[in-house]
């Protein structure tokens, strides 16, 4: 079946009607229109995560891991604009440069105050938590490969005539869970509970000082 034609006189209208600026021009706004229609969804969408996200905030970041013990250098910190929900909670060190690292902090992770020691504190003194005493424990032949940040138990021997061995155990704890704040070639040096330190310190002068290693 044949197709019926437009008559010549409308098809002449229909190709005036297409070459003519008018037309151009409405398909021109039109094409405006849309454009400016998908730009403000954009933005709305865009105003929509920056209020679910909070306002960008610089803050300083890692560069590189650290271990306890580090002291931050300036190669060591690096600053990111970051959403303010994506900030971890506690306060983000004002200056962490020259700051003693008290506890092992990823490439990439947001300096805290909390992970950081205090000004001017350095080696032990920087990893001591509140509440303990540094002491030198004497490494023995028995002692295990340690690293500053490792959890030990101190566990005291004493020869059977000495007054301090009232207990049925040849060995027994007399401080548990202790930091080790320090490795030396002769000794360990260890955060203990403040109230444990006179025993540490009595087993060391009198007896012997056994280094457990306990799992974190």
């Amino acid at each position: 079946m044949r197709r019926r034609l437009l008559p010549r006189t409308a098809a002449r209208r229909l190709r005036r009607l297409l070459r003519s600026p008018f037309a151009f021009l409405a398909a021109a706004a039109l094409l405006a229109l849309a454009t400016v229609a998908a730009i403000n969804g954009l933005t709305a969408d865009a105003r929509a995560q920056a209020a679910a996200f909070g306002r960008l905030r610089a803050v300083p970041v890692a560069a590189r891991s650290l271990d306890a013990g580090d002291e931050v250098g300036p190669e060591d910190v690096t600053t990111r604009r970051l959403p303010a929900a994506l900030i971890p909670r506690g306060g983000v060190a004002a200056r962490p440069e020259g700051r003693v690292v008290v506890v092992p902090v990823a490439a990439g992770e947001v300096l805290l105050e909390a992970k950081l020691a205090p000004w001017g504190l350095k080696g032990a003194a920087a990893l001591l938590p509140d509440g303990t005493r540094a002491l030198a424990i004497p490494v023995s032949e028995g002692t295990p490969p340690l690293s500053v940040g490792n959890h030990v138990d101190l566990l005291a021997t004493f020869s059977p005539d000495q007054p301090a061995a009232t207990s049925p155990d040849p060995s027994f704890p007399v401080a548990e869970d202790a930091l080790v704040v320090a490795v030396g070639h002769d000794t360990v040096t260890v955060a203990v509970d403040q109230r444990a330190a006179p025993a540490v310190a009595y087993a060391i002068a009198a007896g012997t000082v056994i280094i457990a290693l306990t799992s974190p």
